[in-house]
């Protein structure tokens, strides 16, 4: 019977259902996989010829069927499981969200000044909170780099993590570039800007056209509280002030939305985690105070 689970506070429903799927899903991974080193040690034995081809077809057939049926399966699940936990979850803080949105690849290029040779934008959470318009979503950046004698091209990841949009309290004249010292490829405007806070110059480089205008933006709460966003992710983290807009880049290497296949999630562990993801994004408009207008 498929109760439902309070975790939190936030009452979740089908999670048993849910639970066996993955479950179902995992067991058809690994035969897949074990049928597919089956018909590789087939061909190696010498076995593909004029008597086998037939039976070596009819394999193959077997397991084109097999993954196809797994993708299949495996997008409906995945569709099944933001539909029950992350939208519930995003729901009780009182945002929306869209599986299918991301932000625009002119945000990402913002903060990055490297073109990908594929993205991937998705699971947008959007609201206002306190008449501060929030964005949040999912985003991964890959590039092609040269791999063996051949050079063929290996698909490397550039960025993956949240992309961070909200409004900001002040229009600026001049965009303003907060680097992470750690992270390569950001897009760094204008002459640098030494800031009088040594623990953020320790995690940050200053980049603008103009030098007041960095400062007068950049409040020393607000740099305070930038560096606290630096030490909770614990990741490579970068902003962009423009014009009434604000953009973060986490580059938190992996996917913050997508369920795991090695964790049961009838375990309240699990869930906590998403619920704690996803609190810890929509909390950046507090911790940023993006929400108390303190530049009016």
């Amino acid at each position: 019977m498929n109760t439902p689970k309070e975790i939190e506070g936030i009452r979740f429903l089908g999670l048993e259902k849910l639970d066996e799927e993955r479950l179902a899903i995992k067991s058809l991974i690994n035969k897949s996989i074990i049928g597919l080193f089956f018909w590789v040690i087939f061909l190696l034995l010498g076995a593909i010829g004029s008597e086998n081809l037939l039976s070596t077809a009819l394999i193959l057939g077997v397991l084109i069927y097999c993954f196809r049926r797994l993708f299949f399966r495996y997008k409906r699940f995945i569709a099944e499981f933001k539909t029950r936990v992350i939208n519930t979850i995003v729901q009780e803080f009182g945002f929306h969200f869209r599986p299918d949105r991301g932000l625009h690849l002119n945000d990402f290029f913002s903060v990055y000044d490297s073109y990908p040779a594929s993205y991937r934008s998705e699971d947008l959470i959007f609201g206002e909170l306190d008449q501060t318009e929030v964005e949040i979503c999912d985003f991964a950046a890959f590039n092609m780099e040269p791999s063996g004698k051949m050079m063929k091209g290996l698909r490397t990841t550039t960025f993956q993590g949240i992309l961070f949009k909200a409004t900001f309290p002040k229009e600026l004249t001049h965009w303003v570039y907060v680097c992470d010292k750690k992270e390569g490829c950001l897009r760094k405007e204008g002459e640098i800007a030494l800031m009088d806070s040594p623990s953020f110059n320790r995690y940050f480089d200053v980049f603008t056209e103009d030098q007041i205008l960095a400062r007068y933006a950049l409040s020393p709460k607000l740099m305070e509280r930038f560096c606290g966003l630096k030490e909770k992710f614990n990741c490579p983290i970068s902003m962009v002030l423009r014009n009434r807009e604000v953009i973060v880049a986490a580059n938190l290497g992996k996917n913050s939305f997508e369920p795991s296949f090695e964790k049961s999630l009838l375990e309240d562990s699990t869930i906590r985690d998403y619920i704690s993801s996803i609190k810890g994004f929509t909390d950046m408009v507090k911790e940023l105070g993006l929400n108390n207008h303190i530049w009016k």
